[in-house]
């Protein structure tokens, strides 16, 4: 290359990555979780009372490299059973958009949905949301009329 006397490496992407951040990438290489169990039980009694059919919203908050994708990773890794989880995660870049975690969040749950063969609005139903009253404002957030 211009400007550079050594030689530099070249890399040439070969694949995209499914994985959605860095935890699902070293799945298996993890750690083990130390100190958490009181959020543990918290997050697993919001998850019984969900199974017995109370509505339930969940933030784990805390300041950068505390920890909060690793606790909600061993959640989802410890808690069994089939359930129906939305992660959204805060960005700089999206900053001045309103709502932006929550429209990321319905976004990627749109093209899980997509990935599996059924279309937005079918997933939106399948999750309880009624087709008229609640899926064209969702669809209108994501940019999909």
């Amino acid at each position: 290359l211009k400007g550079f006397e050594d030689p530099v490496p070249v890399w040439k992407v070969t694949a995209i990555a499914r994985s959605r951040d860095r935890l699902d990438r070293q799945k298996g290489n993890l750690t083990p979780l130390i100190g958490r169990r009181q959020e543990l039980n918290a997050l697993t009694s919001a998850l019984r009372r969900m199974r017995v059919g109370a509505s339930m919203a969940v933030n784990v908050i805390g300041e950068a490299g505390i920890g909060k994708s690793r606790l909600v990773r061993e959640f989802f890794d410890t808690s069994g059973g089939t359930f129906t989880s939305l992660k959204g995660q805060c960005s700089p870049h999206g900053g001045s958009t309103a709502f932006h975690p929550f429209i990321e969040l319905v976004r990627e749950y749109a093209a899980d949905r997509k990935r599996e063969g059924l279309s937005p609005e079918d997933g939106f139903t399948q999750i309880g949301l009624d087709r008229k009253r609640h899926v064209p404002y969702l669809l209108l957030l994501i940019g999909n009329k």
